[in-house]
């Protein structure tokens, strides 16, 4: 059986065998333990090597420090609180933020965003939408089902929506606003714009009846 291989610390000189010293690829070359932490290098908790700069990252089991080769294979970060979490502990969340789609920790998730009204996504707390019901919903969801009142500026669903003439007005509004008219002949309600008020009816109703 051949003996182990010895090798010496470039720092002290002393002489150990290889498996008990502690060897930097970064440098090509092998320290005693003492050695390598006096000059500031420290052991991958994931995959054992020594480098001088780790960074900490969430696993199941606590906290650890792992090397970038290591955080790149092995992990992601989390795009609204900065922190690594181990792919294979914790899952990646995607969450809609100022129209962007972001990757988000499940503890960010809890934490500062809603639950989209239409689609069911999550959204980031700052930029979602409130709406008529007080829902929340995302931008997108928003420009898709819902229109602003241009009197309350609240966002109703399109359907409890009054156009006319370039304007829009919820139907709570509607009946108390002095620019919107109620045409009886078409049962709705229409901009001052739009109506005729000799008639009183609004101009679709009256190019009808002509």
């Amino acid at each position: 059986m051949s003996e182990a291989r010895e090798v010496f610390c470039v720092k002290c000189g002393c002489i150990e065998s290889a498996e008990e010293m502690v060897y930097v690829a970064s440098e090509d070359a092998y320290y005693c333990t003492d050695c390598a932490e006096s000059e500031g290098f420290y052991k991958c908790d994931r995959c054992g090597s020594w480098h001088r700069d780790l960074r900490r990252v969430h696993t199941r089991s606590g906290e650890e420090d792992w090397c970038d080769d290591c955080i790149d294979n092995y992990t992601f970060g989390c795009e609204h609180c900065g922190e690594l979490y181990d792919v294979a502990d914790y899952s990646l969340m995607t969450v809609s933020s100022n129209g962007w789609d972001e990757t988000w920790c499940q503890d960010c998730v809890d934490e500062c965003a809603s639950t989209c009204h239409e689609c069911g996504e999550p959204i980031d707390d700052e930029y979602a939408i409130r709406v008529a019901g007080d829902f929340y919903v995302c931008d997108s969801c928003c420009s898709q089902y819902y229109t602003e009142c241009d009197e309350c500026g609240e966002f109703y669903p399109n359907d409890d929506v009054y156009e006319s003439g370039g304007h829009q007005i919820c139907v709570d509004c509607a009946p108390y606003s002095y620019s919107w008219r109620y045409c009886e002949e078409c049962d709705t309600y229409v901009h001052e714009s739009n109506y005729d008020f000799d008639a009183e009816c609004c101009i679709d109703c009256i190019r009808v009846t002509r």
